[in-house]
């Protein structure tokens, strides 16, 4: 007869809560950046293909701009002969007198004035007023040297909208720098006095891989090797970062269940709430309109469950600990996560969990030295 597996319940109060020391040492922060912003001068070949890729998917992903009309050229050379008149002069020859609005009314009356040019780049670069953007990552798979991290497609929401997800591995590589910061290392430096403010001290970030991604359904798979995730500068994390499984069944209608993530500076921690509907369609939740980036996947609503900045990506888990949804974001005061049905076929369709996995001593045939530390890309 099978024996029952003795678990303490992950939503008791023990001392030795059981996510708090085994669940959660599998959660990574996971920051991305434009990549050739980082190269160094030195390699300017390689800064030019990264910056290039940038372009390409920037151009494909940004409106075009309407073509010019005989109306727009016209208005051009209205504004321009304005311009070169005096009226437009730094303070000599201004007209004295009654203002010329009225002229002015009868000009643009004429002639629309154009739309503005989009501007260069990403529309939202990678968060609102950096380059950067973080998000939760926890371990689904683990092979020899090899761990596979699974978070949400949208912090890299600005290479994809509604009508256009093509989106490939290589641009993603090529244009994009994507780090992991490890639990452990976190805890060391939270440990270690200093007078630095916790928010300026310095990570050591491991450079991770794309290998699977789905943007309509906001799921992204990061690829690193276990032995070379940081604990510091000089030294190399060995702790264990064990799988946290997937269930086999998605959680029943008011059934408990617990969110972990890493919202900036705030590592460990959790949310709660109760599932009230499994399947939720986007345009149940919210606007048609509101859906700019054309999710398709089923949401399963979390009452209760409304989390910052920085939890998207994170594992739900039930009371085995077993995940069941990746944390999708907040909407309309209720929590989202992408439906167990959705992932599990997203890790089918790319054989996340059974090919694809590179040999323990496998190398990479393209690594660039950068910082003083290997970046390995496809």
């Amino acid at each position: 007869m099978a024996q029952p597996r003795n678990l303490p319940h992950i939503f008791s109060n023990e001392a030795e809560n059981y996510i708090a020391t085994t669940a959660v040492d599998s959660v990574f922060l996971v920051e991305v950046d434009i990549r050739h912003f980082h190269v160094s001068n030195n390699q300017p070949e390689y800064q030019d293909m990264c910056r290039d890729m940038y372009t390409t998917i920037s151009d494909r992903v940004l409106p075009k701009p309407p073509p010019q009309t005989e109306t727009d050229s016209a208005s051009k050379a209205s504004k321009k002969n304005q311009s070169d008149g005096p009226s437009a002069s730094r303070g000599k020859g201004k007209r004295k007198g009654p203002s010329t609005s009225k002229e002015m009314k009868s000009t643009s009356e004429l002639a629309p004035e154009p739309e503005p040019e989009p501007k260069k780049g990403l529309t939202m670069n990678i968060t609102q007023g950096t380059r950067q953007r973080q998000a939760t990552g926890f371990v689904i798979a683990k092979r020899g040297n090899t761990i596979k991290i699974l978070t949400s497609a949208h912090i890299v929401e600005d290479v994809y909208t509604k009508d256009k997800h093509e989106v490939t591995l290589q641009e993603l590589n090529t244009a994009f720098m994507f780090d992991v910061l490890c639990v452990h290392q976190e805890r060391r430096i939270l440990a270690t006095p200093s007078p630095v403010p916790i928010s300026r001290r310095l990570r050591s970030l491991t450079n991770a891989m794309v290998v699977a991604i789905d943007t309509s359904k906001d799921l992204l798979v990061l690829q690193v090797h276990a032995d070379g995730i940081f604990l510091s500068d000089s030294q190399m994390c060995t702790c264990e970062h064990a799988p946290i499984n997937i269930a086999l069944a998605p959680p029943r209608t008011r059934e408990k269940v617990m969110l972990l993530g890493w919202p900036p500076q705030r590592s460990e921690s959790s949310s709660e709430g109760c599932v009230s509907f499994l399947k939720r369609t986007y345009d149940a939740v919210c606007d048609v309109d509101f859906n700019v980036k054309g999710y398709t996947m089923r949401l399963m609503e979390v009452s209760g469950l409304v989390c910052a900045h920085g939890y998207s990506g994170g594992p739900l888990l039930n009371h085995e600990s077993e995940f069941v949804g990746t944390y999708h974001g907040t909407i309309e005061m209720n929590g989202y996560a992408v439906s167990l049905g959705d992932i599990r076929r997203f890790l089918a369709r790319f054989q996340v969990l059974t090919g694809g996995w590179p040999a323990a001593n496998q190398t990479n045939h393209c690594t660039i030295i950068q910082n003083d530390k290997a970046n390995i890309y496809n």
